[in-house]
């Protein structure tokens, strides 16, 4: 469980007490839980993206947002109608439910994977942080913050490779992964 410490002031390693909390609820239902980085296999990859799909849209369901496809294979977001409709009254109660159930479920993904989820967060927070050069970003119309010239994304990668890898897919806690 090495790959989830972090080190805190003095040198002493931290646990990420959310992922450990959520890799308990995997080993004691029988989910995969890998010590290092695995590939999940092709049914644990289609269940962890129908299961985030979910939670979007429960999280958009409270906040008063109707989602719908435009009739085709949906590949990015500009796919998708995504709006505000007077008739679904936003619920801040429910929101930060979903909000904090999508969390729960994108630390689940990262435990099916073996992938630490601190070392992961740092590295796309530094990334996001690289956005606003200088203090300052630049902002679409709809307020996603936008990539500068030169921006250097995150490399989950190199998170990835500093740690033990499992060749066999779908690593489950105990099974040699």
């Amino acid at each position: 469980m090495g790959n989830i410490e972090a080190q805190a002031e003095g040198g002493s390693p931290v646990k990420d007490t959310y992922q450990e909390q959520v890799r308990e609820f995997h080993r004691v239902t029988g989910q995969p839980c890998p010590d290092r980085p695995t590939m999940p296999d092709a049914v644990t990859r289609v269940l962890r993206v129908r299961l985030m799909l979910e939670e979007v849209l429960e999280y958009a369901a409270a906040s008063g947002v109707e989602v719908s496809a435009m009739g085709c294979d949906i590949a990015d977001v500009s796919d998708l109608d995504v709006r505000a409709v007077p008739w679904m009254e936003p619920d801040l109660t429910r929101m930060a439910h979903e909000a904090t159930d999508a969390l729960y479920l994108t630390l689940g993904t990262l435990v099916t994977m073996g992938a630490p989820a601190r070392e992961c967060f740092d590295e796309v927070a530094q990334a996001n942080l690289r956005k606003a050069p200088g203090g300052k970003a630049e902002i679409r119309d709809d307020g996603k913050v936008m990539k500068p010239a030169g921006w250097v994304p995150p490399n989950v990668g190199r998170v990835l490779e500093t740690l033990p890898r499992d060749a066999t897919p779908g690593g489950r806690e105990g099974d040699g992964s």
